[in-house]
């Protein structure tokens, strides 16, 4: 599992869950896909049994203490207070719809490990820079 802290990872979010041992994750973000035609469009109950199983994955790593945040992350400032609020100084956070990487660069700035990934390749080239430049790519607009 180290090798997985502190990465922007491209990886589908079933083979990153199940390469986490149980109760492991102190803070998970999850901020799906919503189906909704943009870049795939599933059956209505295909989808539903998608998102059956990452929540039953993500309840199977997160620790019996441990949180978990349904929403969209956006902006750094509500993130930086949902993961002061609920993890501290040196605890796990795990985002497996990284997207933007947003998460990665807040949990980085606040001493929280993190592991996030995302499907998409052009997200993790992104979470590159941003880990890479913060200042200069959080101005940019995705």
């Amino acid at each position: 599992m180290d090798d997985l802290i502190g990465v922007p990872l491209q990886i589908d979010c079933f083979e990153l869950l199940a390469q986490l041992p149980d109760r492991c994750v102190d803070l998970a973000f999850c901020d799906p896909p919503y189906n909704i035609g943009i870049f795939s469009k599933m059956p209505h109950d295909e989808y539903l049994n998608w998102c059956r199983r990452w929540v039953d994955e993500a309840s199977r790593v997160l620790a019996a203490n441990g949180a978990l945040w349904m929403i969209h992350k956006d902006p750094e400032a509500l993130l930086e207070r949902i993961i002061k609020a609920t993890s501290n100084e040196g605890d796990l956070v795990l985002d497996f719809f990284a997207g933007s990487f947003t998460t990665a660069l807040v949990a980085e700035r606040l001493k929280r490990r993190w592991i996030c990934g995302d499907i998409k390749s052009r997200w993790v080239e992104l979470g590159n820079k941003l880990l890479d430049q913060p200042q200069q790519i959080e101005l940019m607009k995705v």
